[in-house]
């Protein structure tokens, strides 16, 4: 069953009554109709509800129609407005009419059929400027997305972990599309099951996240990955999930959520290829119901490629390095012993089987001949067991 189209809306305003039913009757068959008697009782209507198209008399007591015109576009810039007069008040009007800020003036009295034709082509000019700002809107954003992209991809070379991967792909989210909390997640793919769980959160909005709407955000996430890989993959639980927050949060008070949920929108990011499986997932929510678009989704999806793509990159790299490190080890008649700034030693020979790399910390002092001859030893140790 398809809902009803909802109808245009209508504010008459005239200090007449009579004038002011008249109006009513001739408009309310047609169009959804609010009326008032001054332009203060108008600008409280404006205020409170939607309005397509504002008419209204010139000369009231208190303010005028061009007065309410202007006070009234305040609030709403793009509203349109017809001015009914019994005066020809030229200066006044021709300079509204070109400033835009008057559609068109009707003289009274006015021949109904006339202004009928008046308020429909009236509306009509709202429906196409509403349609085109929506469409620059939408290729503004598209183009946005596009760009952001673009620098994601130039950024490719220089990502050395997943986790460089997730906080890229977040700050890229509010770029591609508008939302007041977002859930990024990788679970990179590692030997014998996937590498450790990496969530980013990001508050969009200020003021409105807090933590209890944060930990849904990052359950809703889990839930979807964990329904998407299904039995025929690694579940993921917040025991074994790293999580940086970014953006303003709300401090939490300790009483029920502050707000919730109303609308979401997520998409896989899935490995290349045909035997390609779920390496993470991108989620955005809004308090709002029906936030988000088509043109999000789609906007969405392409991030998502784009990250999947990342990912395949870093870890064909990953896989080099380890076989070039593999085969520079193989080539060595005895073995190799390296270290870095922690003092940690990483050790490696050429009879330990599979080529074992084996950690050693010996903590932050410097590795002196004396350490290479135990290190050594231990090596030997382990390539006769």
């Amino acid at each position: 069953m398809t809902s009803p189209v909802a109808r245009e809306t209508l504010l008459v305003v005239d200090d007449d009554k009579i004038i002011l039913d008249l109006l009513c009757r001739t408009f309310k068959p047609m169009y959804e109709v609010y009326s008032a008697s001054s332009g203060e009782s108008a600008l409280t209507i404006l205020g409170e509800l939607p309005v397509d198209l504002l008419i209204t008399d010139q000369k009231m007591p208190g303010m005028t129609g061009l007065d309410l015109i202007a006070e009234a576009r305040k609030r709403m810039p793009e509203l349109q407005a017809i001015l009914l007069t019994a005066y020809t008040e030229p200066e006044d009007l021709i300079a509204a009419i070109n400033e835009g800020r008057v559609y068109r003036y009707v003289t009274k009295p006015w021949s109904t059929s006339d202004l009928v034709i008046t308020v429909k082509n009236a509306l009509e000019a709202v429906s196409l400027r509403r349609e085109r700002d929506g469409l620059l809107g939408r290729l503004e954003q598209r183009l946005k997305a596009m760009s952001v992209l673009v620098d994601i991809s130039a950024s490719a070379g220089a990502l050395q972990s997943h986790a460089q991967v997730v906080e890229l792909t977040a700050r890229a989210l509010p770029e591609i599309v508008k939302f007041d909390v977002a859930a990024t997640l990788v679970v990179p793919p590692g030997v014998g099951g996937p590498g450790p769980a990496t969530m980013h959160l990001h508050c969009a909005s200020p003021g409105v996240a807090d933590e209890a709407l944060l930990l849904a955000a990052r359950d809703r996430a889990l839930e979807i990955y964990n329904q998407l890989v299904g039995g025929q993959g690694h579940q993921v639980g917040e025991d074994s999930l790293i999580v940086n927050v970014s953006g303003e949060r709300v401090r939490s008070t300790g009483e029920a959520p502050r707000s919730e949920i109303r609308s979401s929108l997520h998409l896989p990011i899935m490995a290349p290829g045909a035997q390609g499986g779920v390496l993470g997932l991108l989620y955005v929510a809004s308090l709002k119901p029906g936030a988000f678009t088509e043109d999000d989704e789609q906007n969405l999806e392409v991030l998502a490629t784009q990250t999947a793509e990342l990912l395949r990159r870093l870890s064909a790299r990953i896989l080099d390095e380890r076989r070039k490190m593999e085969l520079m080890v193989a080539s060595m008649a005895d073995g190799l012993i390296m270290t870095d700034a922690t003092g940690e030693v990483f050790l490696t020979h050429t009879r330990l089987e599979d080529r074992t790399v084996i950690r050693v910390a010996i903590g932050a002092q410097a590795t002196t001949a004396a350490h290479v001859e135990r290190l050594w030893a231990l090596i030997d140790d382990l390539a006769s067991q």
